[in-house]
């Protein structure tokens, strides 16, 4: 069955290969000024190239053009229900997740393709940084220095490694390090540091159609309507209201917490190579260097990259902590644990 570009849903859209929840509101935002009459026409969105059109070539149509003009018309002068609902969650850092927390299927078609053709691990550069395969055999060394698979702790070595081949001065590197986990991604039993945020659960449980207000009544700690850091608790207790939260909807709770060594939110699982939040979640128990893996991605998804080699602290905290960035300082906590490690071998 055919797609319609000019009618389909999000999810719809998404279905189509290279296509993820920000491109799929980029055509739809064009097809209310615009309707998609041709191929061509759907080169004017940022994002689709020629290469991809070849690839829809049998899969989308572009009917139902003429009926909807009016009904565009209407729209841009009066915003639906739906945008509006989107704006909103888009303003909660939520804009990624979907009814069912399915993963773009670029990443599931790339996961597929490395399973078949690897035989044996390897090591291999991956979205500019080291991909370690996790298998039973011990990897070829072609690294200056090789760690087992299992190891938690995430080394100086490496840290100086993944800064170079991102163009990252290492002192930068370990200032986030520093500011976001106090420089480490786990506990002392072994579990991930984690955040659970009670506004994201909130945001995501009206996604799924489930009214958060009537589930207050003894979670007010782990369901709140806006930001607060009141409730937050610490340590191994942020698990003990992870786990409550689970009870209530596990997909929504995992989401809704911030993993690791650099506290990536759980809905943006996607850039990693994991196909659903629950993967996403066990990875983070493993080590360290699935935390990185988790950061690089993030960084690079969010382009933030070019802010962390300039040191434009001011920029990167917004975009990687939010628009509250300056309630907590966290642009000037960056700064200074910078010029600490600037001088220190």
């Amino acid at each position: 069955m055919k797609i319609n570009v000019n009618t389909a849903t999000t999810k719809e859209l998404c279905e189509l290969k290279g296509v993820g929840p920000s491109l799929a509101r980029r055509i739809m935002a064009y097809r209310r000024k615009k309707k998609f009459e041709k191929g061509k026409d759907l080169l004017n969105v940022k994002g689709i190239s020629e290469d991809m059109l070849k690839d829809w070539r049998y899969k989308i149509s572009y009917s139902g053009t003429k009926k909807t003009k009016k009904t565009t018309r209407k729209r841009k002068e009066e915003p639906s229900l739906q945008d509006v609902a989107v704006d909103w969650v888009e303003d909660l850092a939520t804009n990624f997740i979907r009814d069912k927390f399915e993963d773009l299927e670029d990443f599931l078609q790339k996961r597929k393709t490395q399973k078949k053709e690897i035989s044996k691990p390897v090591v291999r550069k991956r979205k500019g940084f080291i991909h370690r395969d996790h298998t039973k055999n011990k990897p070829r060394p072609t690294t200056k220095k090789t760690t087992k698979t299992n190891a938690k702790t995430l080394t100086f070595s490496q840290i100086n490694d993944f800064a170079k081949q991102l163009n990252i001065e290492p002192a930068a590197m370990r200032a986030v390090i520093e500011v976001e986990s106090s420089g480490g991604g786990f506990l002392a039993d072994g579990r991930p540091k984690i955040l659970f945020e009670g506004h994201i659960f909130w945001s995501l449980l009206e996604g799924k159609g489930m009214k958060p207000r009537k589930l207050c009544k003894g979670n007010e700690d782990i369901l709140y309507p806006r930001w607060t850091k009141k409730h937050y608790k610490g340590g191994a207790a942020e698990h003990d209201r992870l786990e409550r939260a689970k009870r209530i909807h596990e997909e929504a709770a995992l989401s809704s917490a911030s993993w690791g060594m650099f506290q990536v939110m759980g809905f943006n699982y996607y850039v990693t190579d994991y196909k659903n939040v629950q993967d996403f979640a066990v990875a983070q128990y493993l080590s360290e260097l699935e935390h990185l893996k988790a950061f690089v991605g993030f960084v690079e998804s969010k382009k933030l990259l070019p802010h962390l080699r300039n040191r434009d602290w001011a920029k990167f905290a917004r975009g990687y902590n939010g628009r509250s960035y300056k309630k907590n300082k966290y642009d000037e906590r960056l700064d200074a644990a910078y010029r600490k490690f600037k001088f220190k071998p």
